[in-house]
């Protein structure tokens, strides 16, 4: 039974299965000397997705989607700067993100004559960070302004009584003669 066969298992007969590519199928496309760039793009067209289609749903810019593509990096400064957009391209296609970062990876070692990582850590630049100790720090920091503004507003408003009074004690009373 092939990977055609076992995709389509359980489905109705006639119909044909959705296939979906499988784990490895990366590794695989490397050993045949197809670059990763090359991968994508035909693993893009067996789903019969556009480039349109690519950046309009997984908000990649236009020229990231071709530089991934063709392999050709040269307009931007450090080649890490792909592997959000490289993550969010195979989470697209149905492929394992972490394979495709990881492939990226080796491709780009092996190009710079570095030797390759054992591992690599996965970017997390997607995830939003958590910031615990930031909404107690605004809401202490709003309570210390609120604080400040209402002291300072109250002491004027004494001041300006103690001097009206003063005033008033000094001027001459009309009802006095």
């Amino acid at each position: 039974m092939d990977a055609a066969e076992v995709a389509g298992a359980g489905s109705e007969p006639g119909e044909r299965a959705e296939s979906k590519p499988a784990f490895g199928e990366a590794q695989a496309a490397s050993a045949e000397g197809q670059s990763l760039g090359v991968y994508l793009a035909r693993m893009r067209e067996k789903r019969r997705a556009t480039v349109d289609e690519v950046v309009s749903q997984t908000r990649i810019p236009r020229h990231y989607v071709a530089m991934i593509e063709s392999n050709d990096y040269s307009a931007i400064a450090d080649q890490l700067y792909v592997l959000p957009f490289l993550r969010r391209y195979a989470v697209f296609l149905e492929l394992d993100p972490e394979e495709i970062a990881s492939r990226f990876v080796r491709e780009v070692q092996r190009a710079d004559g570095a030797p390759l990582a054992r591992s690599i850590e996965p970017y997390e630049m997607d995830r939003i960070v958590e910031r615990k100790w930031l909404r107690p720090a605004l809401l202490v920091g709003g309570l210390l302004i609120v604080m400040i503004v209402a002291w300072v507003v109250q002491s004027r408003h004494h001041r300006h009584e103690a001097m009206a009074h003063l005033a008033g004690d000094l001027s001459p009373h009309p009802d006095v003669h």
